[in-house]
């Protein structure tokens, strides 16, 4: 009579980069006593300590001070704060397109805006970060045409999974006590021989899981409808009847 589809549980390790070429938001450039420098950051999910680590490596590779400026969280604020330890120094959140100044909450502008920094310096994102570009993840398969319609996105969409607080690398499970059921009338009397199911973020786009793999366990439930009971029963009783002698 109907058929319908629910996720019971998934396995997904949340690795999935918020730094990246694709998303335009993986270059750093700054000035340090006259001489311009570009920092390109490779793709991978980096958090305010994991974006400092590699400034510093990048300044000890270009024969710099480890800490020529450091980038530190505001609790309180969920802002960043940006401090130059030197003399000489401006960053350049202005004119390179694919700067990560959105992530770290600093409109794009130099910074300090109208001279190179003094030892000391520092100055606090005038936005909060946004290091945590992906709030959610959207299970696709196509066993469902339509799936769950969320902000109008209906592709195929089987579970929305909530990203929990400091999972970053971490493997995340997922066991919703109670799954949403999907309608598949489509399923009955048809065979399926192929199955295609992907991530996406929030905003359904596509994720790069670097090369983790996830799972999630699909139940289909069908309804059929019994006209005769009495029957049944009797056929029932005949076979266990059959099966004592």
């Amino acid at each position: 009579m109907y058929a319908t589809l629910e996720v019971n549980n998934a396995v997904i390790v949340n690795v999935f980069p918020n730094v990246s070429s694709e998303y335009g938001n993986n270059a750093l450039d700054f000035e340090h006593e006259g001489k311009e420098y570009n920092v390109v950051f490779p793709d991978g999910l980096y958090d305010i300590p994991g974006i400092n680590s590699y400034l510093s490596q990048f300044f000890v590779e270009n024969g710099l001070p480890e800490d020529l400026f450091t980038f530190s969280g505001e609790a309180a604020t969920q802002k960043v704060v940006l401090t130059f330890n030197y003399d000489g120094t401006q960053i350049d959140f202005l004119n390179n397109p694919n700067s990560i100044n959105e992530l770290l909450g600093f409109e794009p502008l130099l910074y300090p805006q109208f001279a190179p920094s003094t030892a000391g310096d520092s100055t606090t994102s005038q936005n909060t970060a946004k290091v945590n570009r992906i709030t959610s993840w959207f299970l696709h398969c196509d066993l469902a045409r339509t799936g769950i319609p969320i902000n109008s996105i209906g592709s195929n969409i089987v579970a929305n999974v909530p990203i929990p607080a400091l999972s970053v690398g971490k493997t995340v499970g997922y066991s919703p006590r109670n799954p949403i059921r999907v309608a598949v009338d489509h399923l009955i009397a048809h065979p399926v021989g192929v199955i295609n199911c992907r991530l996406s973020d929030q905003l359904d786009l596509e994720l790069n899981t670097l090369n983790e793999a996830f799972s999630f366990l699909v139940v289909i439930r069908y309804g059929v409808q019994v006209s005769d009971h009495s029957a049944r029963s009797q056929r029932y009783r005949n076979a266990r009847q059959k099966a004592a002698m």
